[in-house]
């Protein structure tokens, strides 16, 4: 990404002065309340989740387009001594959460444990996935990308793969996880990897541009060919109106696997001789055979044509399976509840 880009997208906007300085701070100082509150309410709907100051203020979402960002010192005295923040806020050890839920301090520090474990096998994992054809990269996404994990929870991963490549890959993919007993289906959910996000070579867009989804890929994980996280930053930079910091500034890169490691060369060259096999005319064909085998399961096992965009979606650039029960729908209906009884 060009640093133009970085500046756009990660600093937050200032809005031009009409009005007098006091009646400009308090009516920032307002938003600022409203935004507080209503991020941690979405993190409390969305895993019950508390979060240090930085994080709140890194994670913020904006009431309006013309909302100024304080700095993290004003930003900190607001958390400390507001008076409507008290009201509706609690904090403990660091960690900030809506009143009554006091109990979300301890559950976090758990989780973040389990999460340790997980990350560990994620590493591993991903070398063998290395070895697929058509696949360009590999992000972790829901829970453990916020190291919010339950013990019993699977693993979510966001694929990109090569162009006109898409059922192809996802064949590959499941057929390797299966092999290595790592795949979810049916009620093996426990540390096994979900496959339920498919994205085609520069079709990163989300099409479903809402404050769920501006959470959700704000704190993708990359494991694997970190220009493409970069690229998927950039092609969805709509979140920056919803987020004041977007991209996150967290070092996501940390997580990467070794891509110089020979156990992850030697899987890639066999991956491109499987390219190279089913290159051309073969690999179209292929490609159109899966893809039909593949929509004709995935119509017997659902009521496909009762479900939104947002739960299934099927087609050359992306695959998305969140059925029977959209999280995001679910995370959204309690968050517009809680805001609703907190009367905001």
């Amino acid at each position: 990404m060009s640093m133009t880009l970085q500046t756009e997208i990660s600093t937050p906007q200032t809005r031009k002065l009409s009005r007098p300085k006091d009646k400009i701070q308090i009516s920032d100082d307002f938003d600022t309340e409203k935004s507080i509150i209503k991020t941690l309410a979405y993190y409390e709907a969305l895993g019950q989740y508390p979060l240090t100051a930085l994080e709140l203020y890194r994670y913020l979402q904006k009431e309006n387009d013309e909302q100024n960002l304080p700095s993290f010192y004003d930003f900190r005295t607001l958390l400390l001594n507001n008076q409507t923040l008290s009201k509706n806020i609690a904090s403990k050890n660091g960690f900030y959460f809506l009143k009554g839920n006091e109990k979300f301090y301890q559950q976090r520090i758990f989780r973040q444990k389990i999460a340790i474990a997980k990350w560990k096998k994620v590493k591993k994992i991903t070398f063998y996935l290395a070895a697929c054809p058509y696949l360009k990269g590999i992000m972790v996404s829901g829970s453990l990308a916020f190291s919010n994990t339950k013990r019993g929870s699977d693993i979510d991963f966001l694929i990109t793969t090569a162009q006109r490549r898409i059922w192809t890959c996802r064949t590959f993919l499941s057929f390797f996880l299966q092999i290595i007993g790592q795949r979810r289906h049916g009620d093996v959910v426990q540390n096994k990897i979900c496959l339920n996000h498919y994205v085609a070579q520069n079709c990163f867009l989300v099409s479903l541009q809402n404050l769920s989804n501006a959470q959700l890929y704000s704190h993708l994980i990359p494991l694997t060919n970190y220009r493409n996280f970069r690229l998927f930053l950039e092609q969805n930079s709509w979140m920056a109106k919803l987020l004041f910091f977007y991209p996150q500034t967290k070092q996501n890169h940390l997580r990467q696997v070794d891509e110089r490691s020979f156990l992850f060369r030697a899987a890639r060259i066999f991956g491109r001789g499987l390219e190279f096999l089913l290159s051309g005319i073969l690999g179209d064909f292929l490609e159109k055979r899966l893809a039909l085998w593949q929509i004709k399961r995935i119509h017997q096992k659902t009521n496909w044509r009762n479900l939104h965009q947002d739960q299934l979606r099927l087609d050359q650039n992306a695959l998305l399976f969140h059925y029977p029960i959209c999280k995001n729908a679910e995370v959204m209906d309690k968050y517009l509840k809680k805001i609703q009884a907190l009367k905001l």
